[in-house]
């Protein structure tokens, strides 16, 4: 469920991008027309994804709902979630180390009362920012977000370049509003997307558990300064 979801909001978010662009550099009868076709297209492939969506995917779509989205993300009815909060506060500053949760949330369950038999899901909080927080203290998860900060420092320094850039392009040039998201290149923009969704799933599951997908994060956040132009490139915008 979780990546129907991502995947078909992070295509979406991409698509509208997409859209907002292209529209943007067309004059006014083409971009109406470009329109009406864009929205035929859009009611269409709704009608055959309903028609012709398989069972599996309508079986799991039909599962999802806000309530339980939200509660999930916010982790309110998850004991897990519960459990994780009161390990860090017994050891905020370091936490218990690496797979540390696995070893002593089962203790700290059994304080409580429960019995039953934690399988292998119980390993994780399901959470990986509470994850990170009960095995790697607080020091750790700053740490991490030191990490992601440096990362995104060029990005963030560039793009408001050219946001201030954009407003002196000639009128056909510019980006449409808001111009300080879409002043960002589109390739840009969409490893931003990518990187995000992992943030996202990590509020309700355990992504970042996997090195395949912490290296993918990484790896989009460190290439996306190479969609970006440079001072010494000799413009303030792409084409």
């Amino acid at each position: 469920r979780a990546g129907i979801i991502l995947v078909s909001s992070a295509a979406v978010i991409l698509a509208a991008h997409a859209a907002a662009t292209t529209l943007s550099r067309m004059k006014k009868a083409d971009r109406v027309r470009a329109a009406a076709f864009c929205m035929l297209g859009l009611i269409l492939l709704a009608v055959l994804a309903s028609a012709f969506m398989p069972d599996g995917i309508r079986r799991e779509m039909s599962t999802v709902n806000t309530a339980e989205a939200l509660d999930r993300v916010t982790g309110r009815s998850e004991a897990h979630t519960h459990w994780a909060t009161l390990l860090w506060k017994e050891r905020p500053v370091f936490g218990f180390g690496g797979h540390g949760y696995a070893h002593f949330m089962p203790l700290k369950a059994i304080e409580e009362g429960h019995s039953e038999t934690f399988g292998a899901g119980s390993a994780n909080v399901h959470n990986d920012y509470m994850q990170f927080l009960v095995e790697h203290g607080t020091t750790g998860l700053l740490c991490l977000a030191a990490i992601v900060a440096l990362l995104l420092a060029p990005v963030c320094s560039i793009w408001k370049r050219l946001a201030k850039a954009a407003r002196f392009l000639p009128r056909h040039r510019q980006p449409p509003p808001p111009q300080a998201l879409f002043a960002l290149p589109g390739a840009a923009f969409a490893m931003l997307v990518a990187a995000a969704v992992p943030l996202v799933h990590a509020f309700g599951d355990c992504p970042f558990r996997s090195p395949a997908v912490m290296s993918a994060f990484f790896v989009a956040l460190a290439c996306t300064t190479g969609f970006l132009p440079h001072e010494d490139d000799g413009e303030s915008q792409p084409d």
